[in-house]
């Protein structure tokens, strides 16, 4: 699969060449279970477990998705290979599910078919539908400051160097990569051409040197997981002849599960690590009425 890529020729100039040169490919593997309705419980469950690559997102990135910081386009036009990596849409694990209950009590179903009006209006023919969604953290590509100073093309977003790996301990919002000392930014700007050891391997990203790329490659580290339920609960209460009155609930969001954004992921930041920022909304309640004649 290839892509259009734009890139600078002149450090100076805003003249932008376009060409077919980006490359992608994308494996995965989906699960489906699925229930008709039995007893008044149906539903339908689907699992992906993918793997998505790519050196290239394009001039505009993944805006929401990923945190890239800046412009897609190659740090480093001579080296294109050096930009592969995981996409910003590389979503290892997600699942999907819709589930319905139907109450099977009332006129017309499998218990209570005979019940008096009373019982009828008040426990047939509700109905429970949850849609719940869940997928794994999105990737995250820790960058630097991309300076014309730091680095020769000013007009890719510009990497950190990277080290060692992150070893995550003690991770919260004020620190999603953790207080170990590998998540503390390597104070020997450029200085390292190979995995540090002059100090215990104590840091795991840096500032490059001037005039140097980073090293780190895309989609490094993860953002945090997200997951969300969805539920509705809605009847007809008979009213005259045919004529029904809808009642609907609408919980969205229901557990009040905060979807955090992505971590501050420059490594030059006094926030570095940070998350700031919520992507979802908090639980809202809609109560309607409809009236079918």
């Amino acid at each position: 699969h290839r892509d259009l890529h734009s890139f600078p020729t002149r450090r100076s100039s805003d003249l932008l060449i376009t060409e077919s040169r980006a490359k992608s490919n994308y494996n995965g593997m989906q699960v489906t279970l699925r229930q008709r309705q039995k007893c008044g419980l149906e539903y339908n469950i689907n699992y992906t477990f993918a793997k998505s690559m790519t050196n290239a997102a394009g001039n505009y990135g993944v805006p929401n998705v990923q945190a890239t910081g800046g412009d897609q386009t190659f740090q480093d036009y001579y080296n294109s290979q050096a930009d592969y990596g995981v996409s910003g849409d590389d979503i290892r694990n997600q699942v999907n599910a819709l589930i319905v209950y139907a109450l099977p009590y009332g006129h017309g179903r499998q218990f209570g078919s005979h019940a008096n009006l009373f019982l009828n209006e008040a426990l047939g023919g509700w109905s429970l539908s949850n849609a719940f969604r869940a997928f794994s953290g999105v990737p995250i590509t820790i960058t630097a400051n991309g300076t014309t100073t730091s680095a020769v093309n000013s007009y890719g977003g510009e990497r950190a160097n990277q080290y060692n790996k992150i070893r995550i301990a003690n991770r919260s919002l004020n620190n999603w990569f953790g207080t170990d000392s590998t998540a503390k930014p390597c104070q020997n700007t450029g200085g390292f051409t190979t995995p540090d050891r002059s100090d215990n391997s104590s840091c795991a990203y840096g500032q490059p040197a001037a005039f140097q790329f980073g090293t780190a490659a895309n989609g490094t580290e993860r953002s945090p997981d997200y997951y969300q339920l969805d539920t509705s609960l809605f009847k007809d209460f008979t009213t005259y002849h045919a004529q029904t009155l809808g009642f609907r609930a609408d919980f969205f969001n229901i557990l009040n599960k905060a979807d955090y954004g992505n971590p501050d992921n420059n490594i030059q930041d006094s926030n570095f690590g940070r998350i700031s920022g919520v992507r979802n909304q908090e639980r809202r309640i809609q109560l309607s009425l409809n009236y079918k004649f």
